[in-house]
């Protein structure tokens, strides 16, 4: 065990920390060119303690994503979990010290080059003019947004925490970007019965039937159910606050939602 302050790295440390992970573009990931990251962490122009934040297990080897922020929220707590979630010298500082665990060569995970840094990076955006600009997706955030709404509940965390801590499900993924969604305990239960493949956090495989159709794939079913309940169904009825039980009452059985709506059923019933 190796205890360290919570700290976050600032504007320069986050630049580069960026540089650092970029450095080797060809493969291999910056934890495996065995450099050291001390020069970065002893600088007070790079990086500083959060005042009041506890500590973390610098050496700590996570199971998964649970498991990660099982360890690193008892830190963040007595300055305002959400801050830190939302505080992207805090997301640096994190991904700099676990640098082993959450930033690896797509080659482990079956592509081949090292993904760029805003996969890990808060508030990077496309600087090419012709790209379309948006939020990259940060596996850190993700993890850590759903953790805040629903770390009360085991069985929510488990179905959608247990991939190791540098993977993010599509699932997840899609889920934390829309906020109603994100944020309704009934929903993510609904949508973890209905479209996540038990154990894997990431949607379940679908089929057609012989001389049918296959059903909406996981990422449409999504979509579909987000705008029926928190589109449609929001102008009567209080979604936000609903069970999941009660929210798949309002699922149509035609809508292309009638085979999730089969399995949630049954998962919701067990």
């Amino acid at each position: 065990m190796r205890k360290t302050p919570l700290c976050e790295l600032t504007p320069k440390g986050i630049e580069l920390f960026k540089r650092y992970v970029t450095a080797d573009a060809s493969g291999s990931a910056p934890a495996e060119r065995g450099e050291d990251l001390s020069w970065l962490f002893a600088s007070s122009e790079l990086c500083r303690p959060v005042p009041g934040a506890g500590p973390i297990d610098a050496d700590r080897v996570f199971k998964d994503a649970l498991d990660f922020c099982r360890h690193v929220f008892p830190a963040f707590d007595p300055v305002g979990a959400d801050q830190m979630v939302d505080n992207p010298g805090v997301n640096a500082f994190l991904n700099a010290v676990y640098i082993r665990q959450l930033i690896v060569p797509e080659g482990k995970r079956g592509g081949g080059a090292l993904r760029t840094p805003n996969a890990y990076i808060m508030d990077i955006r496309a600087v090419d003019p012709a790209a379309v600009t948006r939020n990259y997706r940060n596996t850190l955030y993700s993890v850590m947004s759903f953790y805040l709404h629903h770390r009360d509940s085991e069985g929510v965390c488990r179905a959608y925490l247990s991939k190791p801590v540098h993977l993010l499900s599509n699932a997840l993924e899609r889920v934390v970007q829309k906020p109603d969604l994100v944020s309704s305990r009934g929903a993510v239960e609904l949508i973890a019965a209905m479209l996540i493949e038990p154990g894997t956090s990431d949607f379940r495989r679908v089929e057609a039937a012989p001389g049918g159709a296959a059903p909406l794939p996981g990422g449409a079913a999504l979509d579909r159910l987000s705008r029926t309940l928190f589109t449609q169904c929001a102008c009567n009825f209080d979604v936000e606050n609903m069970t999941a039980r009660q929210l798949l009452s309002l699922v149509p059985q035609d809508g292309g939602l009638d085979h999730w709506r089969g399995i949630a059923s049954q998962t919701l019933a067990a």
